[in-house]
């Protein structure tokens, strides 16, 4: 939607886990979900979210706004999401390797689009050099934010 405005917009999903096992496993399934992805599945999860307002409107955008068929909508998530574009941050060697990459979420060519993580003390740098936020800023709302499961955020410029 915030492409039909001349807006650059892009999810970033961080996928955050008590345990490093569990984030392994976590981003296993998503790999697998996202690999799995098919036509059919999302029209039924169309049908399925009908109540849903908006979800309703997100998928009457981008199948009936942007005429993509179920399959197609499938194949583009499966573009966005594959697996050169998760990124796991759990080895602080592994993070320490993908740092410039990680600070420069919001750059247009930066395909990063998920990243997986169980110590949010590795994180949170990142995030307050990404979206500018002074310690404090991040620091007052890293326990509401951080203790979900999922945080999600769409960097747009």
């Amino acid at each position: 939607m915030a492409e039909a405005h001349g807006l650059h917009c892009k999810p970033v999903i961080l996928m955050k886990s008590k345990t490093i096992k569990e984030s392994a496993d976590n981003e296993a399934a998503f790999t697998a979900m996202v690999a799995g992805l098919t036509g059919e599945a999302l029209d039924a999860l169309r049908a399925a979210s009908e109540g849903d307002e908006t979800l309703s409107r997100a998928f009457a955008f981008i199948m009936d706004e942007r005429a993509m068929s179920g399959a197609d909508f499938a194949r583009e998530l499966q573009g966005d999401f594959a697996p050169e574009k998760v990124v796991n941050v759990n080895n602080p060697k592994d993070l320490e390797n993908r740092q410039i990459e990680l600070n420069a979420l919001e750059d247009r060519d930066n395909e990063i689009r998920v990243i997986f993580a169980v110590d949010m003390q590795l994180v949170t740098p990142l995030l307050i050099d990404v979206f500018g936020a002074a310690p404090a800023v991040v620091e007052r709302y890293k326990s509401a934010v951080f203790d979900h499961e999922l945080f999600q955020t769409g960097i747009c410029s």
